[in-house]
């Protein structure tokens, strides 16, 4: 009877151990989840995934992704996410407007985006140091003032800048903000709004907005702004026809003719900011004890080319401290 009961206990103990053992190798699920893409998000994505699977194959841990990208319908994107956030441990995304989405559709496990202009004033977290909340990541906003005086070093005869942004978007808004702000300290300098309406899904459509800046504005200014990044080609094609700088704050821009950026790094941003982040939240630290980082180092980007159709002169300095130039 003894041996009987010892034989029970040995298969319920190597039973147990093996549970045990299985739970132990068992791989965290990442979700990667964006509705609203750009070339800019999908980079981020990339080097998330590679990084973070470099980091943890080294702390011994396992991670398996699941994607929900692109469904070009925000209702449809809430509703497949909440199906999909069921069996995972964290959900990875890039950019405001997705960020946004993932806070409407009610999702409590942990959030990590990169990305995000001003998470705060997206009601995404309570402050930088202190989220509050399941959302904790990266946010990618160049200080107004330094954007102001730098693209005043190329163009120092500009006296109105016009600003081309989404006023839906609580990202670009907050960044609109800030410029005024930082003009009202420069004599001389004028800043004018212009809208991108919700209808623009072209870059034909951006193309005519821009043209009701020709004549009205020195120099066009656009943020880091979901609807202007995947049509900006409209835009910058109308400036330069009409000899009108372009300054962005997405480096892709530069490649298809803009003139001028002071970006956020956000492929740096995920690799310095981000993936610590993530193997925090995979070890069992809350989004809410993890402050929102950035990437503190930005890059100069100008095009050469399009300087030289427009008729501007790039200074030496701002030449010679370019990362990168269009030639």
């Amino acid at each position: 009877m003894k041996i009987k009961n010892i034989r029970v206990i040995f298969v319920l103990a190597l039973m147990f151990l093996i549970l045990l053992n299985t739970n132990a190798l068992a791989a965290q699920k990442i979700l990667i989840a964006v509705y609203n893409d750009n070339p800019e998000y999908s980079a981020v994505r990339e080097i998330f995934v590679w990084g973070l699977k470099q980091e943890v194959n080294k702390l011994g841990m396992k991670v398996e992704f699941a994607y929900l990208i692109d469904t070009d319908n925000r209702r449809e994107f809430m509703q497949r996410l909440k199906e999909q956030a069921r069996d995972a441990q964290m959900i990875f995304t890039a950019g405001t407007p997705n960020a946004m989405a993932i806070k409407e559709a009610g999702i409590k496990i942990p959030v990590l985006f990169s990305a995000v202009a001003d998470p705060k004033k997206a009601h995404l977290v309570k402050s930088f140091h202190d989220p509050a909340s399941n959302f904790t990541g990266a946010y990618c906003a160049v200080a107004a003032h330094t954007q102001l005086q730098m693209l005043l070093k190329i163009c120092p005869q500009t006296k109105i800048l016009g600003i081309l942004y989404n006023p839906r978007d609580p990202g670009p808004v907050s960044q609109v903000q800030s410029w005024h702000k930082a003009a009202s300290y420069v004599p001389g300098i004028k800043i004018m709004n212009f809208h991108i309406p919700q209808s623009v899904i072209s870059e034909e459509g951006l193309a005519e907005v821009t043209k009701d800046m020709i004549g009205l504005v020195d120099v066009i200014v656009t943020m880091t702004d979901a609807q202007v990044s995947p049509f900006g080609r409209g835009m910058i094609e109308a400036a330069n026809k009409n000899n009108i700088p372009t300054y962005v704050s997405m480096s892709e821009l530069i490649e298809k003719g803009a003139l001028v950026s002071l970006g956020f790094n956000f492929k740096e941003a995920t690799k310095i900011v981000n993936i610590p982040q993530a193997i925090k939240i995979l070890q069992g630290i809350p989004p809410s004890a993890i402050p929102v980082g950035t990437y503190p180092y930005y890059e100069l980007i100008i095009n050469l080319k399009t300087a030289q159709e427009i008729g501007v002169n790039f200074p030496n300095d701002i030449i010679n401290s370019a990362a990168k130039i269009i030639k």
